[in-house]
């Protein structure tokens, strides 16, 4: 709230929190269930792990939420997959940029992806 200079009254009122709960939370004499930090967050625009302080990072882009809601649509098997998966993509983007072939890596995994996208969508029918 100091961060953004929102009043105590600014406050409850993008919670939707009566005084007396806006109070509790704010002065520390109550913790807020999961469902009113949900609407802390939300009103400040703020991470849940930013306000516990699990992280520095305020907020996601939308191209982590779109990641997100992509890997949590998936099996646990390809969850597995995906997470081994991001670890070599990661390094090997990172010798890529390193050797100053990144545009070229990006394009070979699009085609990459998309041959197997398409072997995929074609055994399904």
């Amino acid at each position: 709230m100091a961060e953004q200079k929102i009043s105590e009254d600014e406050f409850a009122k993008r919670t939707g929190f009566h005084t007396e709960k806006k109070d509790a939370y704010l002065y520390g004499n109550k913790m807020p269930s999961i469902e009113d930090l949900i609407k802390i967050s939300k009103a400040l625009n703020v991470s849940t792990d930013y306000l516990l302080d699990i992280s520095k990072r305020k907020r996601i882009t939308a191209e982590e939420e779109m990641l997100l809601q992509t890997f949590n649509h998936c099996n646990d098997e390809c969850k597995k997959y995906l997470m081994a998966k991001a670890g070599v993509l990661c390094l090997e983007g990172i010798l890529a940029v390193a050797a100053g072939e990144y545009g070229k890596y990006v394009n070979e995994e699009k085609n990459r992806f998309l041959r197997v996208y398409r072997r995929k969508k074609s055994l399904k029918k």
